[in-house]
């Protein structure tokens, strides 16, 4: 048998246990009202108060008298939580005031006795200069030399730049240890002026020369030009691959129209940008683009079946090697 079922008394006195109870509530209700009393460093309040407690256990037999107890307890250990962080465990305490009055009374800035104003407050003398030369002497026991100054970040001290520490990269999902970093290309914000200046200037010289060409004079129906004529430069395999990319402005502004003949080739003719809607109506005229592969080889067969001798479009300056002189230069 237990201590606990030793102490246990079923036929206890109701009206015992109920003093006793009161009892209990009373002592929890005044350590409570005086909290900020017990938890001050210099109180031995919760000695007295827990010696109550102790007194009114002896006489607890049941279990309604036995939780009121432990309420009691829980209350009395957070109250000596709290003593005890008051408690300052230093036993010398550094005081600034403290210390500078002592140091002006060692150095001779006021005097040992004190004077009382008009009202009967004490007044400290206070000398009208300091001898620092006192606490000099015992200060420079404590050195072996001077202090150097150090001039690497400058005569005044600063604080060193502080380093940040990089991130390391996340993973993606499926990445393999070790895989190079994927290096993504930087996009074009701008593009040059000059560029685009030139191209129209280019746009406009093929115009001209379609203008030129399919000139009908006197006739009223305009002349058509084979397109493979127009665009073909004899004697340089590069610039006709411009002249097909400037051409393409045209047809795509509506400037330039290519129609088949009867023998399925390409012609091309300038035309007058119109209204799809007035030409066509509600019919899907909406513009496409196609790449069209065009070789060095379909160059030269284009060439030799035309007998294109003189090109359509003049030849512009370049600095760039053109087709005809490369071979040449490999002929040589």
């Amino acid at each position: 048998m237990s201590e606990a079922d030793k102490n246990e008394d079923p036929f206890q006195d109701p009206i015992e246990r109920r003093n006793l109870r009161f009892k209990y509530r009373q002592l929890i209700t005044d350590t409570e009202q005086k909290r900020d009393e017990y938890v001050q460093p210099d109180s031995d309040g919760l000695h007295q108060v827990l010696g109550e407690g102790n007194a009114l256990f002896k006489k607890v037999r049941r279990t309604r008298e036995a939780a009121l107890d432990a309420q009691f307890l829980v209350l009395v250990s957070n109250l000596g939580f709290e003593q005890a962080q008051h408690l300052q465990t230093g036993i010398v305490t550094f005081e600034p005031r403290t210390f500078a009055e002592k140091l002006i009374t060692f150095m001779g800035g006021r005097c040992v006795e004190d004077e009382t104003d008009e009202e009967g407050n004490p007044q400290d003398v206070r000398l009208e200069s300091l001898d620092w030369k006192k606490i000099g002497k015992i200060a420079a026991n404590s050195f072996r030399r001077t202090a150097a100054v150090e001039f690497m970040h400058g005569p005044l001290s600063m604080d060193a730049p502080v380093r940040k520490e990089k991130k390391p990269r996340e993973k993606k999902t499926g990445e393999k240890p070790g895989a190079a970093a994927k290096v993504t290309p930087q996009q074009l914000v701008k593009v040059d002026n000059n560029n685009e200046e030139a191209t129209t200037k280019e746009v406009q010289r093929v115009f001209e020369a379609l203008m030129r060409v399919t000139d009908p004079g006197d006739d009223k129906d305009p002349k058509v030009v084979s397109f493979f004529e127009f665009v073909t430069n004899p004697d340089s395999f590069s610039q006709t691959v411009e002249n097909i990319f400037h051409l393409s402005f045209l047809i795509n502004k509506g400037n330039a129209a290519i129609e088949l003949d009867e023998d399925g080739l390409p012609d091309v003719y300038p035309a007058e940008p119109f209204s799809e809607k007035e030409e066509y109506g509600d019919v899907d005229t909406s513009r496409k683009q196609v790449v069209m592969p065009f070789t060095m080889e379909d160059w030269r067969n284009i060439v030799s079946a035309f007998k294109i001798k003189k090109p359509m479009i003049p030849t512009r300056r370049t600095t760039h090697v053109d087709a005809t002189q490369e071979e040449d230069m490999e002929e040589d």
